[in-house]
């Protein structure tokens, strides 16, 4: 068992006992742990946990806006760039569309605009060239390009 796998453990652990107090801590090491599985090569394993992390960002978002709404975005961005990976297009378009849907809320910025990268390119792996463009377009004018 990894560092990780172990802290992973112990914040369930304590998210079980007091949720209101843990499941932040929780999310965080669920997303950590997808993020190392990725980086080792365990690309199915890193789907599921970081699957399991953007619930549990998602139930943390519903709370508390303002706090956890980024973090549930990143984590989508990730899951989207996992299924990528797999060849899981379509999934991973949605949860690219999610993420910029998300942001959108937040305001323009440098997030925004990755998310919005990140889109144009699920939706060129789709063949939906004309929406990866605007996507793109929209991207490039956030940084001001």
């Amino acid at each position: 068992m990894t560092s990780t796998e172990e802290r992973v453990a112990e914040a369930r652990r304590l998210a079980v006992a007091d949720p209101a107090a843990h499941t932040a801590d929780l999310a965080g090491a669920v997303g950590a742990l997808g993020r190392e599985c990725a980086a080792r090569g365990d690309r199915g394993r890193a789907i599921v946990v970081t699957t399991e992390a953007v619930e549990v960002y998602r139930e943390l978002a519903g709370e508390d806006p303002p706090r956890y709404t980024p973090s549930l975005a990143d984590e989508l961005g990730q899951l989207s760039d996992l299924l990528a990976l797999a060849g899981e297009h379509t999934p991973a378009r949605v949860a690219a569309a999610e993420a910029v849907r998300i942001l959108r809320t937040l305001g323009p910025g440098a997030a925004l605009a990755d998310a919005l990268d990140r889109l144009g390119a699920r939706l060129a792996a789709l063949g939906q060239h004309a929406m990866s463009a605007t996507a793109a377009a929209e991207a490039a004018a956030i940084r001001g390009g």
